[in-house]
């Protein structure tokens, strides 16, 4: 291998590898592993090496070959984090509080934030609201323009 995959890396019996040999290829023992990273695709440049050295067979040893490998992504589910040290969300009594990203954390790496929603399973003794509306789902994207309150 003269160019290491980007997003993965090349494998023989679960050993990271920089070459293989084309029996091992053939028994389906070099084995890709994508890193987690979400890209679709990856590609390496290997070089052939013939064990007899063949003058036909010089041209092939000197070409650079590229292997390309397209990687099916699987769509993790978001996080959702308590970002606040603190054990409670203090509020007013009668009043309320706009939930930030500060407060409440969203992460995911595979969807834009108003494709991915919070649902509100359990509320005892408050409300959410979503433009003064009481809801029982929002949008990261609501979060994150502080349009959520308790």
């Amino acid at each position: 291998i003269v160019e290491s995959a980007q997003h993965g890396e090349i494998r023989i019996n679960d050993v990271v590898t920089s070459s293989f040999t084309y029996a091992q290829l053939l028994a389906r023992r070099v084995i890709y592993k994508n890193d987690g990273s979400e890209n679709r695709e990856d590609r390496l440049s290997f070089q052939i090496e013939f064990a007899a050295k063949h003058k036909e067979f010089a041209a092939a040893e000197s070409k650079t070959y590229t292997l390309k490998f397209k990687i099916n992504a699987i769509n993790d589910p978001p996080v959702l984090t308590k970002r606040s040290k603190d054990e409670k969300l203090l509020i007013a009594s009668r009043g309320s509080r706009v939930l930030t990203n500060e407060i409440l954390g969203v992460t995911d790496e595979d969807d834009r934030p108003e494709k991915i929603k919070v649902q509100v399973v359990e509320a005892s003794g408050v409300h959410v609201e979503v433009h003064g509306q009481s809801v029982t789902e929002f949008s990261h994207k609501q979060l994150i323009e502080e349009l959520v309150s308790l």
